[in-house]
């Protein structure tokens, strides 16, 4: 009896999660992230990525290779893919978003695991860079921008 009553309770739950996702799927909101990602974001959706010292990623890279097959490495991929996407501009002007090109989590120790007290020191510091250099991050306080790691 209570097997066949948690089987019941089971169906029940998946028949209204799955009623709910197929209603999630079809249901569209105004000025979401569906408008622009729906159909092709070529031409709609701007990405700009700010040319940053090479301290704050290409040469963390250089001094420890593992990054490139570490479980961190998203942050390589996502600034590589970036930069030769046909959502990247380079003018910051049209941008919708910005992406801050910093590899925080490629310092590894010989172990393998990143140093955590780096990257908070690392994304204060191309912070300041950034909001004292361009003027993106000050008018919205980085709301716009975004970050991988």
């Amino acid at each position: 009896m209570i097997r066949s009553s948690l089987s019941v309770i089971l169906l029940f739950l998946f028949l209204s999660a799955s009623s709910a996702e197929h209603n999630a799927r079809t249901e569209r909101i105004s000025g979401s992230a569906g408008d622009v990602l729906e159909d092709n974001p070529v031409g709609r959706l701007k990405v700009y990525v700010y040319d940053l010292p090479s301290k704050y990623n290409k040469k963390l890279l250089q001094k420890d290779p593992r990054c490139l097959t570490h479980m961190f490495a998203a942050e390589i991929f996502m600034h590589r893919f970036l930069l030769s996407s046909p959502v990247r501009t380079r003018n910051p002007d049209e941008a919708d978003w910005f992406y801050t090109p910093i590899y925080p989590t490629c310092d590894l120790t010989p172990t393998g695991l990143p140093l955590p007290f780096k990257s908070p020191r690392m994304m204060r510091s191309a912070i300041q860079l950034i909001s004292s250099n361009w003027p993106y991050w000050n008018r919205t306080e980085g709301a716009d921008h975004f970050f991988v790691g």
